[in-house]
């Protein structure tokens, strides 16, 4: 996997959409025990976890998640160390893993039973990239890369990548993501 280096006028436009470590938390703690995607849509009722929503909307964004997913687990595309396989959190971020000292590596808690915010990321890239001015944005970013939007080994791929962001080991996903959350806060007064 190629480490990518973001050059510094991108760097300070990232800096600009990106999350930083305490924006990210507090989004985490807010929402990730409801229905993303009844949530995003205005719907009363978000307080129920996603994978007991019967929405289609939500059944088609969980099929969705699970190809995603196959992808990423056939194809490896994950950069080492840049996000937990079930959550998609940078490692640094999700409390399942603490950095071995000394070392970018990684290890399992084990005095953490669960995974606390379990695909919250990939969904939230996932409805991100239907919605707002996010996708066309997004689709610039893959067509500057050489990647056709429908391709989604590639688009994979890219999304696996590791990249510097701040002090946190991360990957063009959680980028992504980041991006896509403050669009959709910032386009929905009711989230903000």
């Amino acid at each position: 996997m190629k480490f990518y280096m973001i050059s510094e006028d991108k760097r300070l436009i990232i800096k600009e959409q990106a999350l930083n470590f305490e924006e990210t938390s507090a989004i985490l703690r807010r929402y990730s025990d409801r229905c993303l995607i009844c949530l995003f849509q205005g719907l009363p009722d978000s307080d129920h976890s996603l994978p007991y929503c019967s929405k289609q909307t939500s059944v088609r964004f969980q099929d969705e998640s699970a190809e995603y997913q196959k992808i990423f687990k056939d194809t490896n595309s994950l950069a080492l160390y840049t996000a937990c396989f079930y959550c998609y959190l940078p490692q640094e971020l999700c409390r399942k893993w603490t950095r071995q000292s000394g070392s970018r590596k990684y290890k399992k808690n084990p005095r953490v039973p669960k995974y606390t915010y379990p695909n919250f990321v990939l969904l939230t890239y996932l409805y991100a990239k239907t919605q707002y001015e996010y996708a066309d944005r997004y689709r610039y970013r893959l067509a500057e890369r050489g990647i056709v939007y429908s391709n989604r080994v590639k688009e994979v791929s890219y999304l696996g990548e590791e990249v510097e962001l701040g002090e946190i080991q991360s990957n063009r996903l959680f980028h992504e993501f980041s991006i896509g959350i403050k669009a959709i806060i910032e386009a929905n007064d009711d989230l903000a």
